[in-house]
This record gives structure tokens, sequence and C-alpha cells, in this order.
């Protein structure tokens, strides 16, 4: 199923603006790696990599500047601002008129002091000497997204686009640069409330992100390039872990101006950094059923929630008033992108409706059937009902088709509706400019 969400495709028939070939900076390695530094090595190796294969020279800033799979050059270290700043400079002369700059934020990340304030979120640096198993007081060395962009700002020509990928904690804060700065777009695997969730070896998201280079699930409209717009679906659709907050800059500002979302003026200090956003997030299949496969004596106790988050989304979900009113005022490259998420819609809610009501019933079903086995008899039954359960998600991915992605800019294009009439002419401009920036190929 995961390889053919080709048929999806509304989601990415962008105008490709040509670029020349890009300048990538891969920011990684976390305060800690000793407990979790596979992580970060494998997914920064993967994003190195792929820029190889498609003919890039990617560097890497990233702990003492010591990992092997980097070409000789190609390695800086992250140990304090200086270190970025001094790679940023070095890459910055290599760059010719209109090519762009990328960056790939894969570490750990911090929130905000407020949420009035996205961008005071950011990332960990790394130091040798910390600790946070034994000492998690210790005052690693950090940059806030804030001070990101200022060094971003002084470094880079203003007319050299940048393009920002963030899978670290909070990352959404990354928005924030792209709200900021002309010419630069973002990508985050989650919002600035919220921390990233990751398997133990890899990052669901950016790891999808950069695959979508090679399978082209997303490149419908055949350039043979890959958008940060194209990635994004690509890591969006295959990350289990983060119940669909990953988002991109044109989205997330329409959230901003609308104050939805993860914008959304919370009470608490606690619904400010951890609860999920006002409105309901669209459901990531993955999430609901492949990371619920049973390790039943854990995880049978959350098919409930999947049940009562079934009822909140797709049945509720509705065609904008007045959707010729946006196709006209959206961004040309962009039409068909919702043009063609409307048309499966009409085509589909009500197969979707059902589908979604079967699946709840079904998760149901399953949650009482191992509930009502005996304990001393789990054992034996476990593969049994492991098997039953494969079955049920294989059949539901397969009915579900073009769910996600669907409802996913359905609901965007609600709120794009409401954004265009109450937004100012610079506002209108801004949310063009960053869906043009996310739809050039990153190289």
């Amino acid at each position: 199923m995961r390889n053919k969400i080709k048929a999806l495709a509304f989601l990415t028939l962008l105008a490709k603006p040509a670029f020349a070939d890009p300048q990538t900076l891969i920011i990684a390695g976390g305060a800690n790696p000793k407990s979790v530094g596979i992580r970060y090595l494998n997914i920064s190796k993967h994003a190195y990599d792929t820029g190889k294969i498609f003919g890039q020279s990617p560097e890497v800033a990233a702990l003492d500047g010591q990992w092997k799979f980097a070409d000789k050059g190609k390695m800086h270290p992250a140990m304090e601002d200086k270190d970025i700043e001094n790679a940023i400079k070095s890459m910055v002369k290599k760059l010719k008129p209109g090519e762009p700059f990328n960056f790939f934020i894969n570490d750990h990340g911090y929130g905000p002091n407020s949420e009035r304030k996205p961008e005071n979120s950011g990332f960990y640096l790394y130091n040798p000497e910390s600790n946070w198993d034994k000492n998690p007081s210790y005052d690693v060395p950090k940059m806030s997204h804030e001070k990101f962009l200022e060094m971003i700002n002084k470094l880079v020509p203003k007319e050299t686009p940048v393009r920002i990928i963030g899978i670290h904690c909070f990352s959404g804060g990354l928005h924030s640069i792209a709200f900021s700065r002309p010419n630069t777009c973002t990508s985050a695997s989650t919002d600035f409330r919220t921390p990233t969730y990751s398997e133990e070896k890899f990052n669901l998201y950016g790891k999808s992100f950069w695959e979508e280079f090679y399978r082209k699930d997303f490149d419908l409209d055949h350039d043979n390039k890959t958008s940060l717009f194209e990635a994004h679906m690509g890591g969006f659709t295959h990350d289990d872990n983060n119940e669909s907050r990953a988002d991109v800059s044109s989205f997330a500002y329409v959230d901003s101006i609308l104050k939805e979302g993860p914008y959304v003026e919370q009470d608490s200090w606690l619904k400010r950094v951890f609860d999920d956003p006002s409105e309901v997030a669209v459901p990531n299949f993955n999430y609901l059923v492949c990371s619920l496969l049973p390790n039943f004596d854990e995880e049978i106790k959350k098919l409930k929630g999947v049940a009562d988050i079934l009822d909140k989304i797709a049945p509720t979900q509705q065609m904008p008033k007045d959707s010729e009113k946006v196709m006209q005022q959206i961004p040309t490259a962009s039409k068909n992108l919702f043009k063609l998420a409307i048309e499966d819609y009409q085509a589909n809610h009500e197969k979707y409706q059902k589908i979604l009501s079967d699946l709840r019933d079904a998760i149901s079903e399953f949650r009482r059937n191992w509930e009502a086995v005996e304990e001393k008899q789990k054992d034996g039954k476990r593969a049994e009902f492991t098997t039953a359960f494969a079955k049920l998600d294989m059949q539901y991915r397969q009915e579900m088709g073009k769910f996600i992605p669907t409802y996913y800019l359905m609901n965007k294009m609600k709120k794009v509706e409401r954004f265009l009439n109450i937004a100012t002419p610079d506002q209108k401009k801004k949310f063009t400019e960053l869906m043009q920036c996310e739809s050039a190929p990153l190289f």
C-alpha cells in the first residue's frame, strides 16, 4: 500500500522553478549521542547519501566533526554557535547566483518559553562533557530558531532561496524563520508545542522524507525532481508516530494568521507544551492501525483511543462553502493540488465515512475478543491475534486509498478559504511566496 500512494495525484502538480545546484548542510548529533546517537547517525547518513546519489555535495555539522561517512573536508563540528556559523560561511562562498541553501536539522530540540513566541524553541548542539542521564540539569549548548534566523540573515544573501527541514522536537518553530525571511520555506516533523516521537533507529518522518527522492510517489508532474512539499508528503504519510503534526510553512502560516492549530492560545503551561492543537489533527492511518500492532498486553489499551479519534475525524469534514473562490485565489502553481483533492472528496467521501465506521467497529470487536481471552491462554492465542490484526491492517490500508492526503488537503482548503477572507494583500502575497518556494526542487 505504501508504495502505491501514487494514486494521490492531487498532491504535487506544482510548477517548479528551475534552480541551480544547492548547498546542503546537515546539522545533527544530539547532545547525548551515547543513548540515542544511532538514530541521528542513521538519518544524517541517509540524507548525506541521498544528496550524493543525486549529484550534490552535502556537508555535515555534527558532534565533534568525527563521523566517518562524510567525504574529506565535508565534516564540521557542532559544539557551539561558532561552529555552525563557520560551516555556513564556508558553504556560502561556494554559492553561485540562483543556488539555494538547504538545511536539514536532525537533533534534540526544546520547546519555547511562551506560546506567543514559537521562535524561542530550538535545537541542542553537542558537548562531549554533557551527560543527561547522570546530570539532567547540565547546561547543554543550544540554538534557538530565532538565533538561527539571525545567523542565516547575517551570512546568507537575501536573494538566496533557503529551505529548512527539521525533525527535532518542537521543530515547528522553524516556520517562524520562513514567516520572517523572504525566499525561505520550511518543513517540520511536528509543531512548536510538541516533541517529535521516533523509532529507536530512525525518525520515520525524516527517513521517509529522504526516501521520497527514490520512490517518487509524489512526483506526479513527472519532472523527476523532488520538491520540499513532495518530500514532506512522503514523510507525512509514512510517519506512524506523530499524529499528523508535520507541516510545511505555507499551511503553518495560514494557521498562524487564523490563530488555529498549534497557534491557538491555550491556558495552562501543560496545554501549551504538550496538548494536541485545538482541532482534531488529520489522522495518520498508519498511526491509528500500524502502530497498534499487538504487543497486546501493552497496546490493547490504546485501541479505545483509536475508536475515540475516529469519532471526531472524517465524518465531520465538509466542502468549503465557496471552493471556486478559493481555487481562483490560491497560487496558480497549487491549483491542481486542491482541485484533485476536491474530486476525490466528492467521489469517495461517503465511502470513506463507511470504511471509518467499519474500522471503528472492527477495532472495538478485536479489543473485546482479546480481553475475553483468559490470562493463562493469552500466550497461546497471541500468534493468532497478531495474524488477525495484521489482516485487518492490510484490509483497511487497501480500502482507504487517498484518505489521508485528501482529508489533509480538504482541511487545509477550508483554512485557506477563511484565511483569504481576512488576510491582507501582504499576507496573501506571503502565502503565495511560501507555496512557490515549497514547490521548487530541493536538488
